[in-house]
């Protein structure tokens, strides 16, 4: 929430202060109490009572003269010193609500080798070094099973998920592509099986492809939780429109994405989100980074965002 924004809608409701708009006030500071520091969310129940005590008062017509008016303007003071103070100190804040990243990766031995966990460490570092840390946490999930991938989802009840692997398009799958007006290839590896991330099967004896269907069925569960998907694997186009039914926004790759331009659009993406960014700006700067450092592979991820 952007906390200039909040301050100017509280100052208006204070300039108009009757007992509604002091109620929509506290209300407002109660939802926002993850940017509070524990002592700005003691003072917001400090007041609170206060106010109540002053109504339960002027109700029962307990206060000698003048001593209505001078108890409510010290209210009235300590709600504009408080709005005053949003935004400082910002080491003290508590963060009870952390946007959790699931980060999985698959990389079954018959696969070709990606180093999945460099791209894991080094989007960790750049969660580490923001100034933002604290409202991140970034867990992982390596040689990820399908068990794995459903048990960690419903319980982490994740912002965003994260998928680095290894995937591929179907000679059939690629034919309804360009049946649809898009360019995705033709695929060159597994041609006979369906369009799928690859995890490792539960009993650890190989790899299973998770189908464009499955997927995108899997997550309409969890359209009121999930923020975004990022499918940061090789032709998952297809599976990022099947999740884009039911997930706000979802990155996917159109095409095969090298090792090098995976990794870097992956790190320059988190770099803003952690820097507090929005998911469609930071999107573009990385894009952005990929064209200036001449990497190349601009033109192959993608992001579905609402309509």
């Amino acid at each position: 929430m952007n906390i200039q924004k909040l301050k100017e809608d509280l100052f208006e409701l204070l300039s108009r202060a009757d007992q509604q708009n002091l109620e929509r006030i506290f209300d407002i500071l109660e939802k926002s109490e993850g940017l509070l520091s524990k002592k700005q969310s003691s003072e917001v129940i400090s007041l609170k009572a206060k106010l109540k005590k002053h109504e339960d008062w002027s109700r029962k017509n307990l206060y000698h003269a003048g001593e209505r008016e001078v108890n409510f303007g010290r209210i009235l003071e300590g709600l504009l010193e408080l709005i005053h103070s949003l935004g400082e100190n910002q080491e003290e804040v508590v963060n009870t609500k952390k946007k959790t990243i699931l980060f999985f990766a698959a990389n079954p031995e018959q696969s070709s080798f990606l180093r999945l966990d460099k791209e894991f460490r080094e989007i960790e570092e750049l969660r580490k070094k923001s100034n933002l840390r604290d409202n991140f946490q970034l867990d992982v999930q390596l040689a990820t099973r399908i068990s794995d991938f459903s048990n960690a989802i419903i319980e982490k009840k994740p912002w965003m998920v994260h998928f680095a692997g290894h995937g591929t398009l179907s000679d059939q799958k690629s034919t309804e592509a360009r049946q649809r007006g898009l360019s995705w290839p033709k695929a060159e590896e597994e041609p006979t099986l369906d369009s799928g991330i690859v995890l490792m099967s539960d009993d650890d004896k190989g790899s299973l492809y998770v189908s464009v269907e499955a997927l995108g069925k899997y997550f309409s569960h969890f359209k009121d939780s999930v923020e975004l998907v990022f499918l940061n694997s090789c032709y998952s186009g297809l599976q990022a429109e099947a999740i884009a039914a039911s997930i706000p926004y979802v990155i996917g790759m159109k095409k095969a994405v090298a090792d090098p331009v995976a990794i870097k659009f992956a790190t320059s993406f988190y770099e803003a989100i952690f820097g507090g960014e929005e998911i469609p700006k930071a999107f573009e700067l990385a894009l952005g980074y990929l064209e200036l450092s001449g990497y190349g592979g601009e033109e192959i991820p993608r992001l579905i965002r609402p309509s």
